[in-house]
């Protein structure tokens, strides 16, 4: 019993790094997501009106960064059973990726549509896209359900590490990687809307 038991612990404590992680993640994220009208500003200022500009104020680098340096520092975890638990090691790190690229986007992409509204318009997304997946897998007791939500991948991955269940899991991490890149549709072509205003002639 100690031995299955300690092992079911670690594998706890893995998914409850996990989620901590997001959390501190999607803290740093809102910290230095840029204000829109200090890009416009700083834009103004310089006479740049190139996407290259609110491209590289962005926080989706940081998004970028912190998911490489989380997978990192995670892989020692992983090193000495590296061959057994490659998978797991690679969808918590991917799922990591995927949320801080979806709540990066998105906050943007509010803040630049939707102005002063864009925190109520952050919140709905993030129910819509993490949580509401959840409580429709609670009331119609489908795990499926629960897979669709951008927290989840990388925590059951790490709960259930013998039982990784990877295509199915890899599929949902996918739909989830589309939903990102029609969020990266949207945020593209809001600072390019933002910026060429800056063109049009007074």
């Amino acid at each position: 019993m100690p031995g299955p038991t300690n092992h079911y612990d670690k594998d706890f404590l893995l998914a409850m790094v996990h989620g901590g992680t997001m959390l501190v993640g999607l803290v740093l994220l809102a910290l230095s997501s840029p204000v829109p009208e200090r890009v416009r500003v700083e834009a103004l200022r310089s006479g740049l009106g190139s996407p290259r500009l609110a491209f590289s104020r962005s926080a989706v680098w940081l998004a970028l960064a912190l998911a490489g340096v989380t997978g990192l520092v995670s892989l020692p975890q992983f090193i000495f059973s590296f061959g057994r638990y490659c998978v797991i090691w690679a969808l918590a790190t991917a799922n990591l990726f995927v949320f801080f690229l979806m709540f990066c986007l998105l906050l943007e992409y509010c803040r630049l549509r939707f102005r002063t509204r864009g925190p109520g318009f952050v919140a709905l997304g993030l129910f819509v896209l993490c949580v509401l997946p959840l409580i429709l897998a609670r009331l119609l007791s489908s795990m499926a359900l629960a897979e669709l939500s951008f927290l989840t991948p990388g925590v059951l991955a790490l709960l259930k590490p013998d039982q990784p269940d990877v295509a199915h899991r890899v599929v949902w991490l996918l739909v989830q990687l589309g939903v990102c890149v029609l969020l990266f549709v949207a945020w593209v072509g809001e600072w390019k809307r933002l910026l060429a205003s800056l063109r049009k002639p007074r």
